[in-house]
């Protein structure tokens, strides 16, 4: 099993609550199989660096992230920011995938729905 960082989980929960998404990028693979592992991925938060489909599936979960989609409109202070950012580089090291939108343009989405919505963050 490979250890994970617990930000890198939080980014990969991310898309692995999404099964149907990942599905769909594996089309080839079968479906109750990538069903059962992300469940199997998500709950233990344990990855068998052994199996090929479980790259796939951690590789198609960083390559379609929709996480920059919701950025703008978390209220989350500076540090937990860069710990995220920290995490998405590790993960790109660690796997060959690459997120839609690069983690270093991640500062300048975080709140900015927030900040012009008229509430200031701390």
């Amino acid at each position: 099993m490979m250890h994970l960082m617990e930000a890198e989980w939080l980014l990969i929960n991310h898309a692995l609550y999404r099964p149907e998404l990942i599905t769909s990028l594996l089309p080839l693979e079968n479906e109750q199989e990538i069903d059962a592992l992300c469940e199997d991925i998500r709950e233990s938060c344990q990855f068998n660096h052994r199996n090929p489909l479980e790259w796939k599936i951690l590789d198609a979960a960083i390559n379609n992230s929709e996480i920059h989609t919701e950025l703008p409109h978390w209220d989350v202070p500076h540090g937990i920011v860069l710990d995220m950012v920290d995490a998405a580089f590790s993960l790109q090291d660690r796997f060959a995938a690459r997120f839609p939108v690069p983690p270093n343009k991640w500062l300048e989405l975080v709140g900015k729905e927030v900040i012009d919505g008229g509430i200031k963050r701390h």
